[in-house]
């Protein structure tokens, strides 16, 4: 799956910044480095709700792959409750950038459950947290700025054009 990128508005109004990541991990490490995020916590609960439903859907894409419609009809009925979750994350996102109002203590979605989920995460770079394998056909559809962000996540080596990107990156994942 590719890597999302998702806008943020800043702290004093400047222009948004787009944040990439894999994981949730990823964002929060990121906004931990660039402390520009307005709202980190509301934030954080917006990007939470986004691979929550993201996963839902990918798991309902699995599900039609197989032919199990039983499990569509579930993934299906679950993808809407999160579609609204992730609104609502963003909303109250978006209202409290709109407000310059305080960050959050804690999330008010009981559905996602970000706020321990960040307390908990050591935001050291964890050795053992390889990014997702990518599959070639994945590899190839990819834009060059997602083909040098999943590069750099494997400490590999972002100089060329997209050909010369698409090659490394499907080297390293498919030895």
């Amino acid at each position: 799956t590719k890597m999302p990128f998702l806008s943020f508005a800043t702290v004093g109004g400047g222009a948004p910044i787009e944040i990439g990541g894999n994981s949730l991990k990823k964002f929060a490490e990121e906004f931990k480095k660039n402390d520009k995020v307005a709202v980190p916590n509301y934030a954080l609960t917006y990007v939470a709700a986004f691979f929550d439903r993201r996963k839902v859907h990918i798991d309902m894409q699995k599900a039609k792959q197989m032919g199990n419609d039983a499990a569509v009809e579930k993934f299906a009925s679950q993808l809407d409750k999160m579609d609204e979750v992730e609104f609502d994350a963003k909303e109250a996102y978006d209202k409290a950038v709109e407000s310059g109002g305080p960050d959050l203590a804690e999330s008010p979605y009981k559905d996602v459950e970000i706020v321990e989920a960040v307390k908990k995460v050591d935001l050291a770079a964890d050795k053992d947290d390889e990014p997702q394998k990518l599959s070639k056909i994945e590899i190839k559809k990819m834009k060059p700025t997602e083909l040098k962000a999943a590069l750099k996540d494997r400490g590999l080596s972002i100089q060329g054009q997209k050909g010369d990107l698409m090659e490394r990156l499907i080297a390293h994942e498919c030895a």
